[in-house]
């Protein structure tokens, strides 16, 4: 909710400083043409009669005529500078918001320590507060190691909060989240990155090559792990050349590429990465039931002995997930098996029937 707001005052922002620039021009530019050409006007009359009266040189008027339209050209864009100069202000002080922000987590000289627990994952009593608002409360729940876990819910239940929180994105407000024992709020954000991959729903392309954002153009990843992992994601099949696509110039922001191809790339991006936690935000936006359900157990196969948690809403993954934490703005409302939900919940059976769970 917080951020809805904060993205309606941005917008009301832009509107207000938009409507402003379009009413200074609207005022001034047929002010500016009525001056242009009565300056027209003037100059041919007395251009005329220094040609009758002091003979001036031809270049001499050419030179006289190309001042003058360079002035009123300069004059014309004080308008569009200063609308530029509204928008640079707006954006450092967003710039500086971000830059001030304090960071809050209490990494220590903390040595992570592998241990033979049962449960890879701990959520204890966890709870998130963004700018006062509470995205997720009280959240308390235990995941196995090699298990593949589904988070459903509906819009803006805090489900990508859930996989943000563990990837160490945002630390927690209560509570504390462990991962084989070790409290992730304090152990070296470098043990946590080896610990846990994330393909996030927002696929961050760079301007490079297909290859260098896949792998970050980290050179211990081998040719045959990216072949494999575009052959998981289903990329092989979207392009005639896998050698030549990875050779591909990527645009900004991926603009050259579809929203599948683009989540294809995420997917393959999460694969390379050696980690024991594989994490999926809605990563299948693009394709289409079928195919989502061919490349999540091709996923889960690769990843076997791994643990994989993931947001999605193909009721076909669903059924092929051990567990599935169901929840409900912001809280758990239920853990169990899709079968076990459908049987006992109305909540979740609403879900599946009414879509409602779609991101």
């Amino acid at each position: 909710q917080y951020e809805k707001e904060e993205f309606q005052k941005a917008i009301e922002t832009s509107y207000t400083t938009s409507l402003d620039y379009s009413k200074r021009t609207s005022y001034f530019y047929p002010l500016f043409l009525i001056v242009f050409n009565l300056f027209i006007v003037l100059m041919v009359l007395f251009t005329s009669q220094e040609l009758i009266v002091v003979k001036m040189d031809v270049v001499e008027l050419v030179i006289f005529f190309q001042f003058i339209l360079f002035t009123l050209t300069s004059i014309k864009m004080l308008p569009s500078i200063f609308n530029s100069l509204t928008k640079v202000n707006g954006t450092s002080k967003r710039i500086e918001e971000v830059l001030i922000l304090e960071d809050t987590f209490e990494e220590e000289n903390y040595e992570f320590k592998n241990n033979t627990n049962h449960n890879i994952i701990e959520f204890n009593d966890v709870s998130f507060k963004y700018k006062k608002e509470n995205v997720i409360r009280d959240l308390t729940f235990n995941v196995e190691k090699g298990s593949t876990i589904a988070i459903v819910g509906k819009v803006a239940s805090g489900k990508s909060t859930v996989l943000s929180l563990l990837s160490g994105l945002y630390p927690c407000s209560h509570g504390e989240i462990k991962i084989d024992g070790n409290d992730i709020n304090k152990i070296n954000r470098k043990d946590l990155k080896s610990k846990v991959s994330f393909a996030t729903q927002k696929t961050f392309l760079f301007n490079d090559t297909v290859k260098s954002n896949i792998t970050f153009n980290d050179d211990a990843i081998a040719r045959n792990e990216i072949i494999l992992s575009a052959e998981l994601s289903g990329l092989d099949e979207c392009v005639d050349d896998i050698d030549d696509f990875l050779n591909y110039k990527v645009n900004e922001k991926g603009a050259n590429l579809s929203t599948s191809i683009k989540n294809r790339l995420n997917i393959m991006r999460c694969i390379v990465k050696k980690a024991d936690i594989y994490l999926f935000d809605n990563v299948f936006t693009g394709f289409d039931e079928n195919s989502q359900y061919i490349v999540f157990e091709r996923i889960k196969e690769h990843l076997k002995n791994k643990t994989i948690i993931l947001v999605t809403d193909n009721i076909e993954i669903l059924k092929n997930t051990d567990k599935i934490i169901l929840l409900d703005d912001g809280k758990i409302n239920t853990i169990d098996t899709h079968l076990e939900l459908m049987e006992n919940s109305e909540y979740y059976k609403n879900l599946v029937s009414d879509k409602e769970m779609v991101l």
